[in-house]
């Protein structure tokens, strides 16, 4: 097989189309606050594995606005586990007071488009029910006590802001 591109230090798409994801540091969630916020992650579909992170902040003025984030990578690189995003949404967390959920979709190849798009609305429905209370069991840190949905932005990067854009649609 031969190297047909890559994005050095992230991945290497090969002559037969398959993708050799190389390793990224990632940072795991901590529900306790540290440095004035608290994050965890959330399964939204256990079926497809997709996953999101949220960050909390520790000080927030009542019924902060909700950021859905959606990372960049091509469509077959990226998570909000890696440092660069985890480290990224923790300080704009703390620095706005705002509540981010940053979802993990299915990368490709593995799972061809429209699987990230399928799954990003997904969890905006996912978010849509808790803010509705009808979530068969509320994630407590998106209960509409805690958090402002009627100010609730999508945001992303490359293929993420792609996915913003098929999401609001």
């Amino acid at each position: 097989m031969e190297v047909v591109g890559e994005v050095e230090g992230y991945f290497k798409i090969y002559s037969d189309a398959s993708v050799l994801r190389l390793p990224h540091p990632t940072i795991p969630p901590s529900s306790h606050f540290k440095d004035g916020v608290a994050c965890k992650d959330v399964v939204i579909n256990p079926e497809t594995g997709v996953w999101a992170r949220i960050f909390n902040p520790e000080t927030t003025a009542q019924k902060p606005p909700l950021l859905i984030h959606f990372h960049g990578g091509g469509f077959l690189a990226g998570s909000t586990a890696w440092v660069d995003y985890h480290t990224f949404f923790h300080n704009l967390c703390k620095t706005a007071g705002i509540i981010i959920v940053s979802v993990d979709y299915r990368l490709a190849p593995e799972h061809r488009l429209p699987a990230a798009y399928d799954d990003c609305t997904e969890a905006v429905e996912w978010m849509a029910k808790h803010a509705a209370e009808r979530a068969e069991s509320p994630e407590e840190w998106l209960s509409p006590s805690v958090v402002g949905f009627s100010r609730c932005f999508l945001a992303g990067e490359s293929a993420g802001g792609n996915i913003v854009y098929h999401v609001g649609l």
